[in-house]
């Protein structure tokens, strides 16, 4: 057996788990809970979380009705502490939990690949419908030597289904290599997205979507092909007998395959708005040459307030020593957009009591004196920290502007009493404000600043530590400074976090540059195959039409007039695929609404934009073979040789 110290205790280690098992978020190392007499009179310790596994048969709401009987009943039962905590009791699914927010976003992403293959497969059917149109020939022979259809059925299907098994076996080589790579560069916060990998299940999944686009997407111009009229071909010649029957086909799947872009550029189009906006974003705090890390001190050598204080003073004056550094400040649960949440009752002197249940809360932190100077967050009123707010003399917070408007409305907060739900020898941390502080982002840009109260931390110390050094050059060059004047006071602090304050603004909208990126990934690539879908079928049109537009031109036609005349179709057809797809795109668009911000899902500039860049990208397509056509020869045409 291993021995190993933890938080200042020694432990055995009696077990090893699965390499990338979560329960349900990740931890590198687990001890089993044995309460305290102490705690387990606390009843108000709500900070525990209970994973249980339902009875076989019990469905998730049966447990819920049962939390809530049990809820009630310690509502009745302690009124006093838990009636705030016990009205209800809920029990929540933990494949919901761990998945969180990402489960709508995925399903998104997850239908813009199921557009994008349908785009895809609707491009391999206007390719087999052209192969089809001008293999006519061949067909009227194989049939006259005594082919069945049934036969020539087969053997198209089957050139169609070579054709998809090959293209699933590429397509399956690329995923591989791209899921790598997400799973490299994606962002934290989705959960097991380090666990996705390409298995033989994936491969499977491959395998059957592509034999079914194969059969489904080929059996149509199988089916065409092998209902071809033998005495229309013979009189029509190579251009086959079912060639206005064949356009119609092909210009339906174009515009199909347009309406399915459009959806997915309007899609992209919002999320891109969305992303830049949110990059815009006033934090309410200036990164840039900070940097932060985090500290835990083991309760078992830090057990008290003194020794808490000493610490923490000693490790604030080691880092401002330090070559290159211009002030280190310390804070608890207040590292903007840090994730720490940490959030208690209070009561204002002078106010009535409350009910049990009714008590107002608001979101604490704690912080040193340098602290707001450090980020550059502005005193609005007031006055800040100072050395002289320590143990022993008068106890005091400081309060955000978000506080003072839902608190202390047509009041001034400056002097008022808050006492807080934290009880230390049974007397209330809290004090009297003395100062009022700008708002800034403390979880995510895109959500609102929440009101918030700062204690001193001298008068309220407590373990887990998060620091801050403003430097005069880049932060990452005092990295290698931090470590060792940590360990120079306690080489068992576990220093963890690391990293420049500007990164952790990049990771707080990594998940949206994630989606945006994906999504607009997903929207290129439907917009060039939409693309070539344009080119192509205008391009067998033109080599279908080469006789006629060698009459038109023969009878005075310009070029131009030709120009226009092969654009205008390829546009009818960019036209009528965009307004459907406008349609659809306005329906699809209220899925995004949750990831996006401040852009509304039904953005008039977006859908306009997505419009006409469609359409330009369309003129362009049609354009390539409506130049070839009007570069036409009248008198080789006639001859049939253009």
């Amino acid at each position: 057996m291993l021995f190993r110290s933890l938080n200042g205790q020694p432990y055995t280690v009696i077990g090893i788990l699965k390499t990338g098992v979560q329960l349900p978020s990740a931890a590198d190392v687990w001890v089993p809970k044995v309460f305290s007499p102490q705690e387990l009179q606390q009843r108000g310790a709500v900070y525990f979380a209970a994973i249980g596994r339902l009875a076989p048969g019990v469905t998730l709401r049966q447990a819920r009705a049962e939390a809530d009987v049990i809820g009630r009943r310690l509502s009745a039962q302690y009124p006093k502490a838990n009636a705030s905590y016990f009205k209800t009791m809920t029990v929540d699914s933990l494949e919901e939990r761990m998945l969180g927010d990402t489960r709508k976003p995925l399903l998104i992403l997850l239908g813009a690949v199921g557009f994008v293959m349908l785009i895809a497969c609707v491009n391999v059917a206007n390719l087999l419908l052209v192969r089809a149109a001008a293999r006519e020939g061949e067909i009227v022979i194989r049939a006259a030597l005594g082919a069945g259809r049934g036969r020539i059925i087969r053997q198209l299907l089957t050139e169609s289904l070579v054709l998809a098994l090959v293209g699933g076996a590429a397509g399956a080589a690329l995923a591989t290599w791209i899921t790598k790579m997400l799973v490299t560069l994606g962002p934290r916060g989705i959960p097991r997205l380090e666990q996705a990998h390409v298995d033989g299940v994936a491969l499977l999944f491959a395998l059957g979507i592509s034999l079914l686009a194969g059969v489904g997407f080929g059996l149509a111009p199988a089916l065409q092909t092998s209902r071809t009229d033998l005495g229309g071909v013979i009189r029509e010649g190579t251009r086959g007998s079912k060639g206005r029957t064949g356009t119609r086909a092909r210009g339906l799947l174009v515009v199909v395959e347009m309406a399915l872009a459009v959806v997915l550029l309007a899609g992209a189009g919002l999320l891109i708005r969305s992303f830049a906006r949110l990059q815009n974003v006033d934090p309410g705090f200036r990164p840039e040459h900070v940097l932060t890390f985090n500290l835990e001190l083991p309760q078992g050598k830090y057990s008290d307030d003194p020794k808490l204080r000493a610490l923490t003073t000693a490790l604030v004056e080691k880092l401002e020593h330090l070559p290159g550094v211009t002030a280190a400040g310390v804070t608890a649960f207040g590292l903007p957009l840090g994730g720490a949440d940490e959030v208690l009752s209070f009561t204002v002197a002078g106010r009535p009591p409350l009910p049990p249940g009714k008590e107002e809360s608001i979101r604490i932190a704690i912080a040193t004196p340098d602290y707001f100077r450090i980020l550059g967050i502005p005193i609005v009123r007031g006055r800040g920290f100072t050395p002289q707010d320590r143990d022993g003399g008068q106890q005091v917070v400081m309060i955000n502007e978000a506080a003072v408007r839902r608190f202390f409305p047509g009041e001034e907060p400056l002097g008022k009493r808050i006492d807080l739900g934290w009880r230390v020898d049974n007397v209330p941390r809290g004090g009297t404000v003395v100062g009022i502080v700008a708002g800034f982002k403390q979880d995510a840009l895109e959500r609102e600043i929440e009101p918030q109260l700062f204690l001193p931390y001298d008068q309220a110390p407590v373990e887990s530590l998060s620091v801050v050094l403003r430097s005069a050059a880049d932060p990452e060059t005092l990295a290698s400074a931090v470590r060792p004047a940590v360990r120079s006071l306690d080489p068992d602090l576990p220093l963890y976090g690391l990293q420049p304050l500007s990164q952790l603004v990049a990771t707080s909208i990594s998940q949206s540059r994630f989606y945006m990126l994906l999504l607009g990934g997903f929207a290129v690539i439907a917009l060039v195959l939409a693309a070539v879908g344009i080119y192509g079928v205008i391009a067998y049109a033109v080599r279908q039409r080469t006789q006629e537009i060698g009459i038109r031109m023969a009878l005075g036609a310009s070029r131009d007039r030709v120009l226009g005349m092969v654009v205008g179709q390829g546009m009818v057809l960019a036209l009528v695929g965009a307004a459907a797809g406008l349609l659809g795109a306005f329906v699809a668009a209220r899925g995004l609404r949750s990831l996006l911000f401040e852009v509304s899902a039904s953005d008039p500039a977006t859908y306009a934009g997505v419009a006409l860049m469609l359409v330009a990208v369309a003129a362009v397509a049609a354009y390539l073979p409506a130049r070839r056509a009007a570069q036409t020869e009248p008198n080789l045409a006639l001859r049939g040789e253009g």
